[in-house]
């Protein structure tokens, strides 16, 4: 591997873990403030976030669904009431940004990192110290230990 692989994976990981911890703190500020507006809202944001959880249990692509109906409640929110809610509403926009910009840097520019290393290990350009293929040799004594002795 290059050094553009390692800053491809930094980047990445950074924008996608920054980006959620952004629309977890304003999700949580939206929520927060919420509960000053009404039943409605509360009802519109933290429901679909119990209903999210219960179904995540069960499985996983209904609890998304349900978890992006609340965040679209969260922002939604925010931009009805943008003069108090201004700051939540940036982190909630601005996270979500990240969060996209770094799952589409992994989905569109990783299947290239992924066929460069391929190609690179079937050339034999492996990075020093990496085993090669022939150099591997059965494991000795794992043979016997699983056979039962007579």
């Amino acid at each position: 591997m290059d050094i553009w692989f390692t800053l491809f994976v930094l980047v990445v990981a950074v924008s996608v873990a920054s980006g959620l911890v952004l629309v977890l703190v304003g999700y949580t500020d939206s929520l927060v403030t919420s509960f000053a507006f009404g039943w409605k809202w509360r009802l519109f944001i933290l429901a679909p976030l119990l209903a999210a959880i219960a179904c995540m249990v069960y499985g996983w692509r209904p609890g998304a669904g349900v978890f992006a109906i609340s965040l679209a409640g969260a922002v939604t929110f925010c931009v009805k009431r943008w003069s108090d809610n201004a700051r939540p509403g940036k982190q909630l926009l601005f996270g979500l940004a990240l969060a996209a910009l770094g799952v589409g840097l992994l989905y569109g520019t990783g299947p290239t990192f992924a066929k460069r290393a391929v190609d690179e290990a079937l050339k034999g350009n492996l990075p020093t110290g990496a085993a090669q293929a022939g150099d591997l040799a059965p494991a000795t004594g794992a043979a016997e230990a699983a056979t039962p002795a007579k």
